[in-house]
Formats: C-alpha cells, structure tokens, sequence
C-alpha cells in the first residue's frame, strides 16, 4: 500500500521541491509547478484558506502532489480546492505516468477519513486531458460523492513543434501580420524599448506597475478576479525562485523607462502558459497588447518551449496567433451525508440536473475511461 500524508504547511513542502517539479516538468502543467503552488499557499487569495496537500509516496519515491486547500463557508461547508484560482486556472494534481489510479486510490482514502471536514471538493480550470475528478470520486467508495461538470473552455494553444517562429508568423493572415509589424517598427521608431524580462531583478521592480496596468484595464469589467492584496508579495516569491531558470518571464513594452505594456508567462521549460497582460490605453495605436504578447510567445520558441497556451477564452486576437486548442474544465465533487442538501442549495440549478452525459454514465456504471469520452 502506497504511503499518503496530508501536508497543512506550506514550509513542509520545500523537501518535496525538486521530485515534485521534476513530475510538472514532464506533465507540461505550468501553473502546477511547486514554486507558484507553495507561494500561492502562503499569500491566499481569500482569507481563512488553510492548505491540504495530499502526497502519495512509495517508499522515498514521490508518486502524486494533489495541491488543495480548505476552507469552511459561512453556512459550515467544508470545502477542498485546488490551490491557484482564481488567481489562475491550470493547476492540477501531477501523478507518476501510470500511477495515476493507485495515486487516486491512496487520495480517496485520505478524503474519506476526513470527511469530517469535506463536504465537497472543486476542481477549477484542471486540463480536460487528466479527468482527475472522476478518478477521485471513484476512490472514493463510489455513490458517496455526486458529481458535475461545471464548465469546459477552450484555450488557444501554438504548437511549436512543426515549424520555426519565422515560419509560424508567416503563416499567420498577412493583413495581422503586416499590420503588427508595421506597428512594432512605428513603436520602436518613435522610442519605445520591447524586451523579455527573466531575472528576478528586473522582474521585481515591475510588479506592482504590471498589475496595475491590468487592472485597469479590468476597471470597466467590474475588476480581475486575479488580482488580490497578496498578488504581489507571492509574484515576488515566485520570481525568486525562477530566477535563472527562465521559467517566469515578463515582456514589456516601455517608453523613457515607464512600463506602457506587459504580458507574462510561466513555463515548465517546455510547455508555456500566458498569464496575465496589460497597457496603457495611450498607446493603443500601436497595438501595445499584442506586441508584448508577441514578444512572449518569439522568446518561448527561443528558449525551445513546444506548445504556448495563450490562456482560457476564444478571443479572435488569440484565435489570430493559435494553431490548435485545447480545453479546461470545472467539477464539484459533493459528498452525500447530512450536509449534502445545503451544499446543493449552494450551487446553481443547472448544476444539479440529473441528466447530464456525465452523471448518466456515472449511473450507469461508467468508468474513468467511458466517462472521459462524453466530457
């Protein structure tokens, strides 16, 4: 029987740092990695968030990291979610390749002996490639948690691996691209500098102007969701960390020293992921958006990444650089007992309908795999 622990300090996890980066590494999960999760838990986006992280181990083999946190609502749920959103979406549990259900066996068990405090789970924005709710909901004796899929999104991805950066803008409709180079070279004609930022030093000094940009541009949308009075303090983390690695980059748009643009992206060094970006709307004819996001994706291809994810949501300036797609996905996990009416009556109604591909199959006796094929 494999070895499983629940970790609720984020301190106790650095021992597990480089077998647990070593495992996002080759799951190409950016936003899973150990030094955004652990500074994730230590600056919460929502106070009165505890960690939970499940570890499975077999022996002194590190099998699966399943980040949760915890936290108890004001009607008493008990809840356990994925570290990282809303901050971010991608996180999701990283498992040894063909482990995946002895991982998800030992997690079940956890689950169940602390009921007590789990009324229901949420995996928010984890890749439609792992169903790694499903997974838990049948380590979990079965019928005892109600499952749903909230949501499914698609994400705009390039694939890096068929072709160059020339080759790929090339390819891109001449009318874009023709129209943000002659862009670029009137930015840079008339001053402005357009680098890509890795170091934790000239990261540091922008990140509170960076967020500020973004969040401005978010005024008029009733704010992020991503931003928080903490945001700062755990980018901070998180660049320190990376530094030298390359894995955190920040690409700017400036003119006489003032940040007017800024995109950044997390990478596993092989798999990127873009974050969060902003500009100063003074700028605007020159498409400052675009051509930091451009900046990001020529600097993944140079630092030999094989698949830029631009971030969840079809808009057309991202459909306008993207090859292919992928999807992201949300569940809720509900566990059946005295509180699962209060937990339902938490939910939307369309949440709890009974007729959903996922919950026939379920009913049916689907498994990880059949269910996997409806979603």
């Amino acid at each position: 029987m494999l070895d499983a622990e629940v970790i609720d300090d984020p301190d106790d996890l650095e021992p597990l740092y480089e077998a647990w980066d070593h495992l996002v590494t080759d799951h190409g999960s950016p936003f899973s990695a150990p030094a955004w999760i652990i500074a994730w838990l230590r600056n919460p986006p929502l106070s009165g968030s505890h960690p939970r992280v499940i570890v499975v181990r077999d022996g002194n083999n590190l099998l699966g990291i399943l980040p949760f946190c915890w936290q108890r609502s004001s009607r008493g749920i008990g809840s356990y979610a994925l570290a990282g959103p809303p901050t971010s979406v991608g996180s999701s549990v990283v498992v040894t390749r063909g482990k995946e259900a002895a991982v998800y066996r030992a997690a079940g068990r956890i689950l169940a002996h602390r009921r007590w405090e789990m009324d229901m789970i949420r995996m928010e924005g984890v890749p439609a490639s792992t169903p790694i709710s499903v997974g838990l909901r049948e380590s979990y004796h079965g019928s005892r948690l109600s499952i749903e899929r909230l949501a499914r999104i698609r994400v705009p991805v390039i694939d890096m691996r068929a072709s160059t950066y020339s080759s790929w803008l090339e390819r891109r409709r001449t009318s874009i691209r023709r129209e943000l180079m002659r862009k670029r070279r009137r930015c840079l004609e008339d001053g402005y500098t357009l680098a890509t930022l890795t170091a934790a030093r000239d990261v540091d000094v922008r990140i509170e102007p960076f967020l500020e940009l973004h969040s401005r541009r978010w005024d008029d949308r009733g704010g992020s969701g991503a931003i928080h009075p903490r945001l700062a303090d755990m980018l901070r983390e998180v660049s320190r960390r990376l530094d030298g690695s390359r894995r955190l980059r920040l690409s700017v748009l400036e003119l006489d020293g003032q940040l007017v643009s800024a995109d950044m992206t997390l990478s596993t060094g092989k798999v990127s992921s873009g974050w969060l970006g902003g500009f100063e709307a003074s700028a605007a004819r020159y498409q400052p958006g675009m051509q930091t996001m451009l900046a990001s994706v020529e600097y993944a291809w140079a630092a030999g990444d094989t698949v830029f994810d631009l971030g969840p949501g079809s808009q057309p300036h991202k459909r306008s650089l993207a090859t292919d797609e992928s999807f992201i996905e949300s569940w809720i996990l509900a566990r059946r007992g005295a509180p699962y009416t209060s937990v339902i009556q938490l939910l939307p109604w369309q949440v709890v309908r009974r007729t959903s591909p996922t919950m026939r199959a379920l009913r049916a006796g689907g498994t990880e795999s059949n269910v996997a094929s409806v979603v």
